[in-house]
Parts: structure tokens; C-alpha cells; sequence
């Protein structure tokens, strides 16, 4: 098994361990920061941490951390369509760029 075949295994389970943990706690970041060690994969972990951010309402680290997954991912060149995994990251990144703004971040 590949370290890369290893994260996409280990993603599903901190998904879920994310999701029992208590809402509005501190556990999804502490379990994102920590998954994040073990990762060989940059933009998932980015992925996972600004999703914890967002879930705890630290909207500002969320899209600080949504812009370096897009950053992660291939790039777009000139004349090219964005992909759809691009473009659902970009509506994230506005999405919690707005939370943030409303939130006096």
C-alpha cells in the first residue's frame, strides 16, 4: 500500500471520527491539525482542516486554508475550463470568505 493509497484509506475514517465528535468543539481541528502530520497529501489535508475551521466558525483559517488546497491543486491553463473539484473549491473558498466578513474577521 502506497502513502498515497494510505491517506485515501485513513480520509473516510477522520471524516466520520470528525463528524461524532461534538459540534462547536474544538475536536475537528485538533483531529484535522493532527491527520495533517501523517498526510502525504496536501490538498485533502487542507481540505479537512478548513472544513474543521468552518465547522467551529473560524471562518478566517478556513479560507486561508481553502486558498493553499486550491493552491495544491493542478493549476488551470490559459483557455482552459476549470475542473469541477476547482470550481467547488473556489465557491468554498467565497463561501467562507463571506462567513468570515459577516463574522468580523
Amino acid at each position: 500500500m502506497t502513502a498515497s493509497t494510505k491517506t485515501a484509506a485513513a480520509l473516510p475514517w477522520a471524516w466520520e471520527t470528525i463528524d461524532l465528535l461534538a459540534r462547536g468543539g474544538m475536536g475537528e481541528v485538533w483531529l484535522a491539525e493532527r491527520a495533517g502530520s501523517s498526510s502525504s497529501d496536501p490538498f485533502q489535508f487542507y481540505e479537512l482542516l478548513a472544513a474543521a475551521y468552518a465547522e467551529n466558525h473560524r471562518y478566517r483559517e478556513a479560507a486561508d486554508t481553502e486558498r493553499k488546497a486550491i493552491q495544491a491543486m493542478p493549476t488551470v491553463k490559459p483557455g482552459e475550463t476549470p475542473t469541477r473539484a476547482r470550481q467547488a473549491n473556489e465557491a468554498r473558498l467565497a463561501e467562507y470568505e463571506r462567513a468570515a466578513k459577516s463574522a468580523g474577521q
